[in-house]
């Protein structure tokens, strides 16, 4: 009779062991033969790791990755290898930064603490994990608070378009490291959207005046100022009173422009913001002050020798294109002639004779007279004659309608005339 069968049933595990080195460049996958044996026999099994390659060159495995292969390979003889592989893989892998590596761009002009990534960190193992930059910089750094641009740091595109920094994330063991990109963005200088331009002006102005309003736009929405660059004693570049935003081009108050000297100024226009700056040319054309003109003149007109009351000889007719005051003297003055405004009208001028004058034929029996009529800037002249002439018969002409009648000799003769008695003491 046989004695009674006696199981005796061990359980022994596959590890990996402590400290070692795996590389899936140098060796892909293990294969091993186990051997159990008692006192008599034994019997063999085998068992392969197939490498999973990283990266990074570091053994990733997930825990639930090699209970699968080891239970597709050796089935029953590892039920134990859970407890035992978890205890041994504790602190083997190194955080994994998920979120690296990566770039963002940034104004050059930021300058305050401003966060630029917000990292993803995990461990496989749950603990707790640090982050850096290695090396460190003056400018970036990582911490608990998101990674984010120290405050009060100073960026130059111009200088420096771009960082590239390393991020190193660790555990209690083994670290990880990950790069990111800063792509400095350039600030662009402001940009003068209304000049070049032109402006004509007349040449008397010399009150505080607009002559062009700027219009100005910044990319980034900064503050701007502009001014004249070089500055100018004539013209200025402020902000426009009425709106307190824009900036004008003005002519200053109280200058003195003069087209024969300068008939054109051209002036460089300069806005800038913080950074950087644009120029814009404006050209200011001046128009000349035309002198008045006397439309009336010359003429000629015919006194008779014994007059000698205050008479007006002519009435001017004078204009003036930009509608300056104006004045009109005789150049020289005479003793027997004189220009002044026509009384009750005060608009106009006439030439007249002097009340209280003699006026002598045979000595004198013509006179040329200079007109001058000038505006605040610039004089035109014209002459008049005055013959003096002997009355030799008056004549009195009626006319049944009432028409205008013109009297004149015919034909024409180069000693005598015939012509109005000039009315006398209308003034």
């Amino acid at each position: 009779m046989f004695n009674t069968l006696v199981y005796n049933f061990v359980e022994y595990g596959i590890y990996l062991k402590g400290g070692t080195n795996l590389n899936y460049d140098m060796t892909p996958l293990y294969s091993m033969t186990v051997e159990c044996s008692d006192t008599r026999r034994n019997d063999t099994g085998h068992f392969t790791v197939n490498l999973i390659r990283n990266s990074s060159h570091a053994l990733e495995l997930d825990e639930q990755d090699v209970l699968e292969v080891l239970n597709k390979y050796f089935g029953a003889y590892i039920k134990s290898f859970n407890t035992s592989y978890a205890s041994q893989v504790e602190g083997e892998y190194a955080p994994v930064i998920n979120s690296l590596p990566d770039s963002v761009s940034l104004l050059e002009d930021v300058n305050t603490n401003t966060l630029l990534h917000t990292l993803n960190v995990t461990d496989i193992e749950g603990d707790n994990i640090t982050c850096v930059l290695n090396p460190n910089s003056s400018l970036f750094e990582v911490s608990l608070i998101p990674p984010s641009n120290i405050g009060g740091t100073n960026l130059n595109y111009d200088i420096i378009p771009l960082y590239t920094m390393a991020v190193e994330c660790s555990d209690v063991r083994r670290n990880n490291t990950g790069n990111f990109t800063v792509n400095l963005i350039r600030n662009m200088a402001p940009v003068i959207n209304s000049l070049p331009d032109s402006e004509s002006l007349l040449e008397d102005v010399n009150t505080n005046t607009l002559l062009h309003t700027l219009n100005v736009t910044d990319i980034e929405g900064d503050n701007i100022t502009c001014v004249l660059n070089p500055n100018s004693s004539l013209f200025e570049v402020s902000l426009n009173p009425l709106s307190n935003i824009e900036y004008g081009i003005y002519l200053k108050g109280g200058t003195n422009l003069n087209y024969d000297m300068f008939p054109l100024y051209t002036m460089a226009v300069e806005c800038s913001d913080v950074r950087r700056n644009n120029t814009g040319y404006f050209t200011v054309n001046l128009n000349r002050n035309m002198a008045p003109v006397i439309n009336s003149l010359p003429d000629s007109v015919s006194l008779l020798e014994d007059v000698n009351t205050n008479t007006l000889l002519h009435t001017l007719n004078v204009t003036d294109i930009e509608g300056d005051n104006l004045t009109c003297v005789l150049n020289p003055n005479s003793s027997l002639f004189e220009v002044s405004l026509i009384p009750h009208l005060n608009i106009e001028y006439g030439i007249y004779l002097t009340g209280g004058t003699t006026l002598d034929y045979e000595s004198t029996p013509s006179y040329s007279l200079t007109v001058q009529c000038r505006d605040l800037r610039r004089q035109n002249t014209k002459r008049e004659d005055v013959n003096t002439n002997m009355l030799l018969h008056t004549l009195n002409v009626m006319d049944i309608e009432g028409d205008n009648t013109n009297c004149f000799l015919n034909p024409n003769s180069s000693i005598f005339e015939v012509s109005l008695i000039p009315s006398s003491n209308i003034g």
